[in-house]
């Protein structure tokens, strides 16, 4: 249940910022029908008109990667993955050989050991290597789900600079347009190509660079945590076998 209300608060954190992104798109292209004056510096909505049109796509993987990141400081923790105090109840029941109690332990839990440890106890009596091939098994899936979570961040940090190599491309297509329509001696048409190109290539650097920082972090997370799930399989099939070796 936390978990789903976690992910639900992330995504409502999502929503509003893609619509007050979105609330930005109207206002500043209302602006960029009339000339404005030359000032110093520039807005944050300023830099995102002169930024061109592919400013929006990489302010909107800058949301998403804020919300994932979000979502898996909270849910990406070792004590709510493998929570000790449960890891410690099921091998308590095992050695005591109480398996009905284990069962109603894991019963209604979402977290991976629970998952782990219902599958085995499934299983129970079969033999160890029928345990052991559906605990690893769920075990692999378990792992897999928490790695397809954070390539996520992998693909923003991936694609972010592309967009901001896009923009620089169109950036100086439009640069070259002015130059071929005689606009050479005009410096602020020719400026305004000039700093789209510029302007996208930093803001996709600017969260490119980021995302594959946070998705090496979370990476390294998730390993840790493999670790630890590992860990656990390896001693329930110990105790729920009953120590039987191959």
């Amino acid at each position: 249940m936390n978990k789903v209300k976690y992910r639900v608060i992330c995504y409502m954190t999502l929503i509003l910022l893609i619509g007050f992104v979105l609330r930005g798109i109207g206002s500043s292209y209302a602006q960029q029908e009339t000339p404005q004056p030359e000032v110093k510096g520039m807005t944050f909505w300023g830099t995102m008109v002169a930024g061109g049109i592919c400013m929006w796509p990489i302010m909107l993987g800058s949301v998403a990667m804020l919300a994932l990141t979000i979502e898996h400081i909270v849910t990406l923790q070792i004590k709510k993955v493998v929570p000790q105090k449960l890891v410690s109840d099921i091998h308590k029941n095992l050695k005591e050989n109480r398996l009905e109690d284990a069962k109603q332990l894991v019963e209604g839990r979402h977290n991976p050991i629970a998952r782990i440890a219902r599958a085995g106890l499934e299983k129970a009596g079969h033999g160890r290597e029928v345990i052991t091939e559906i605990v690893a098994d769920t075990g692999s899936r378990e792992v897999l789900a928490m790695q397809r979570k954070i390539s996520w961040l992998s693909i923003i940090a991936v694609i972010e600079p592309m967009l901001g190599l896009l923009g620089t491309v169109t950036g100086m297509i439009t640069a070259f347009n002015v130059i071929a329509a005689g606009g050479a001696g005009k410096p602020a048409l020719l400026a305004k190509g000039v700093s789209e190109a510029l302007i996208t290539t930093a803001a996709g650097l600017i969260i490119g660079i980021p995302a594959m920082v946070l998705h090496f972090i979370f990476k390294n997370k998730v390993q840790s945590i493999t670790v630890a799930i590992e860990t656990f399989a390896t001693d329930f099939v110990d105790l729920l076998s009953g120590g039987e070796k191959k």
